[in-house]
C-alpha cells in the first residue's frame, strides 16, 4: 500500500494524518479516548479483496464499501473536501444503484 500511495502522490496526505496525533484534554483521556488524530484519504471499493487489511496499517486511512458509505465518512466533522480514492468497480456500482430506471 505504501508503494501505491507513493505512486498516486497520496503519501503526503497519509503522513499528515499520522503527524496530527494529539492528546485529548478532559475526561475523555481517562475513558480510553486519549489520542485524537486527523483523517487521511478514504478508499471506496466495491468488494474487499485485501485492500482494507493493507490500508488499515496506516493511521487515518479508511476503507469503505460502496454499499456502506455515508456522509460522515465523506465529510468528517462537517468539513468538505476529504481526499477520496474511488475504484473503477465502485463507480460502476454507483451507476447501477442510482441510474436504474
Amino acid at each position: 500500500m505504501k508503494e501505491v500511495f507513493t505512486r498516486l502522490g497520496l503519501m503526503d496526505d497519509v503522513s499528515r494524518a499520522k503527524n496530527s496525533i494529539k492528546i485529548r484534554a478532559g475526561k475523555g483521556s481517562m475513558r480510553g479516548r486519549k489520542r485524537r488524530y486527523g483523517r487521511g484519504p478514504l478508499i471506496v471499493i466495491q468488494k474487499d479483496e485485501g485492500i482494507s487489511r493493507g490500508a488499515g496499517n496506516f493511521l487515518g486511512v479508511d476503507v469503505a464499501l460502496i454499499t456502506d458509505i455515508n456522509i460522515e465518512q465523506l465529510a468528517p466533522g462537517t468539513s468538505l473536501g476529504r481526499l477520496t480514492l474511488w475504484t473503477s468497480s465502485a463507480f460502476k456500482e454507483l451507476d447501477n444503484q442510482f441510474l436504474q430506471e
